[in-house]
């Protein structure tokens, strides 16, 4: 358990470090299967279960279900072992933000066009030409 709250330490510092906001959620009383860390990266919700490396148990069926929720809700619920996996959730986060910044820019280029629905090809056109322009 000692070894498992260093970790948790090194992780939340490791996180905060890269710009997230973190609270640690084990053993303040929270409901049985809370996952240890909630995190506020970049506008999106992360929930973080630290384990050790020699730790072949995993995840709890409570923490899995609660891992569960917080993905059909949207949010990224992970097992980490390491600082580095930890900043590799972020990354996952990263790409969703991009990809999420990089359709809104696309839609607004394709919204902005005046387009004859009456011709398919012109409506590929549009779309082609807006994808080149990202």
């Amino acid at each position: 358990m000692k070894d498992e709250s260093a970790l948790r330490a090194r992780i939340k510092k490791a996180l905060e470090r890269r710009g997230a906001l973190v609270r640690v959620t084990h053993g303040d009383g929270h409901t049985a299967g809370a996952l240890d860390l909630d995190v506020v990266y970049r506008g999106r919700a992360v929930k973080l279960e630290v384990k050790t490396p020699e730790n072949k148990k995993g995840m709890t069926p409570l923490q899995l279900v609660e891992q569960a929720r917080v993905r059909n809700a949207g949010g990224f619920a992970e097992e980490v072992r390491s600082p580095a996996s930890a900043l590799a959730v972020l990354d996952q986060v990263d790409a969703d933000v991009e990809r999420a910044l990089r359709s809104a820019q696309f839609t607004r280029r394709v919204a902005g066009r005046s387009i004859d629905f009456s011709s398919p090809a012109d409506y590929v056109q549009i779309v082609n030409d807006a994808r080149r322009s990202l």
